[in-house]
């Protein structure tokens, strides 16, 4: 679900002041007064008055969008026009890679003139309702974020090839997140403006005849049914469960469940943000999904070479970062028999610091849960005053089935430990892992024994953020 944006009309309302554009049109001599009063919160007290202007005085000056609708209004007012309004162009190809010059932005129209492109943009000067803004359209970036096109340039549009811009820390990552929305807004017009070439009209008829004389009011109006191909949409994820199954009634069950994440302290990471001059990891998503992207590659690529089958899907969630949840079969010589074979595949014990410090120091930093239960009531993984992943795990001598077929891994009590926030970690915060994935990857690589089917239908219900994830074969 998209939000919409929308314009408002160009004269304020007279119980209301100034509000967005029209800041720049009305009451000019308490412009700044007028644009601290718009911030109807808590924070407007710590704005900079002199900031303010100073950037009021920039789009003044230089910003193609002020000064169109500031010479519309000037023009209106010098033939006393009482209806008026300001069309903005959808399609001006001599201002696609470059700032605006004044006039070819939009006019002026008279009255209620409806004889526009349905395209456009325009901006009428009586109250009236807001008009949706097109994320199609080049002027919508521009609107939505004057303080990164300072000048007007046009924004996402279609037509746009090529657009390399600066980047401005937190108000970069929304304006990435609304420009690719404004990809997808794309896809999903396109799907519905192609219905009959999609054949989703064959899907809808076959929707119809099953269900005539079944009406909800959610189900009034124009149905579109997205194809399978398009990422995210429930037919997509079904398609490929399906997938799945057919793999397991060719393989058996998979035998491993292994959850891969992103690691910022990669050296492929840090590299590029020593080199470029950034502190923060998280404004530079870009950078972290196409290094996680190399890392899944070659991480599929060592497991095949112990001629392993995998299935994977790829989450990229709000609260962490992206990681991989593979499920992964095994020849039948390689199969799980008993727990001494799991005791060779998984270890959910600190490795030993001298023997192979690597390893201990990947263990310690990226495989511990917690600290939480009775060491953290306030962790992120504690509801009604319990871990929801039941750590910590009770001590185990050897690693053991229980009734109902899950794995309770071997956790000994030993001397190895180590301090975290303060309070010791033993062998019951160790997140079960492989030797040979962790001392290859440096990363948190959790890897489960999982030996039937039911992970294929409960791997998809495990994700939290909608769909914000990939999914491959």
């Amino acid at each position: 679900m998209h939000h919409q944006t929308l314009i408002q009309h160009l004269c304020p309302q007279d119980t209301k002041g100034p509000k967005f554009l029209q800041l720049y049109l009305f009451d000019t001599e308490n412009e700044l007064s007028n644009m601290l009063r718009a911030f109807d919160n808590p924070k407007k007290r710590d704005l900079d008055d002199n900031i303010i202007q100073f950037l009021m005085d920039i789009f003044t000056a230089h910003n193609e969008y002020v000064r169109t609708f500031k010479t519309a209004k000037e023009m209106a007012d010098a033939m006393n026009m009482d209806s008026y309004g300001v069309r903005l162009f959808n399609n001006v190809p001599d201002r696609r890679y470059g700032p605006p010059a004044l006039g070819t932005l939009g006019c002026i129209i008279c009255g209620d003139d409806t004889s526009c492109n349905k395209n456009d943009i325009v901006v009428y000067s009586r109250p009236g309702s807001p008009q949706r803004v097109s994320k199609l359209h080049p002027s919508y970036m521009p609107l939505q974020y004057p303080l990164l096109f300072p000048y007007g340039e046009d924004g996402w549009s279609p037509r746009l090839k090529l657009y390399n811009n600066t980047r401005c820390n937190a108000k970069s990552l929304s304006y990435l997140v609304d420009s690719y929305t404004c990809i997808e807004e794309g896809h999903l017009d396109y799907i519905t403006n192609n219905l009959e070439k999609l054949r989703s009209d064959y899907v809808r008829g076959l929707y119809n005849a099953l269900f005539k004389g079944d009406r909800e009011s959610r189900d009034v109006g124009k149905r579109v049914f997205l194809p399978t191909s398009f990422i995210g949409d429930p037919r997509y994820m079904y398609s490929h469960y399906q997938v799945a199954l057919a793999i397991c009634r060719v393989y058996g069950n998979p035998q491993f469940f292994i959850r891969f994440t992103c690691n910022v302290k990669w050296p492929e990471i840090s590299r590029y943000m020593v080199s470029h001059d950034q502190n923060d990891t998280h404004s530079r998503g870009d950078i972290i999904a196409r290094v996680f992207d190399m890392k899944v590659d070659a991480f599929i690529k060592f497991l095949k070479e112990d001629k392993t089958f995998d299935l994977y899907t790829i989450e990229f969630q709000k609260r962490g970062m992206p990681h991989c949840h593979m499920l992964l079969w095994v020849k039948d010589q390689h199969m799980i028999q008993d727990p001494t074979d799991i005791d060779r595949h998984i270890i959910a014990e600190f490795s030993d610091p001298v023997m192979d410090s690597l390893l201990y120091e990947t263990v310690t930093t990226c495989m511990i849960h917690g600290p939480c239960g009775f060491l953290n009531q306030k962790a992120p993984c504690m509801k009604d005053g319990k871990c929801n992943k039941k750590y910590p795990k009770p001590f185990q001598q050897c690693t053991s089935f229980d009734k109902e077929g899950y794995v309770h891994y071997r956790r000994r009590a030993s001397a190895r430990h180590m301090m975290q926030s303060g309070v010791i970690i033993d062998n019951r915060y160790v997140v079960p892992y492989n030797r040979r994935l962790c001392s290859r990857f440096r990363a948190h690589i959790n890897v489960e024994y999982r030996g039937w089917n039911m992970m294929i239908v409960t791997s998809p219900k495990s994700r939290p953020e909608k769909t914000d994830f990939v999914y491959a074969l």
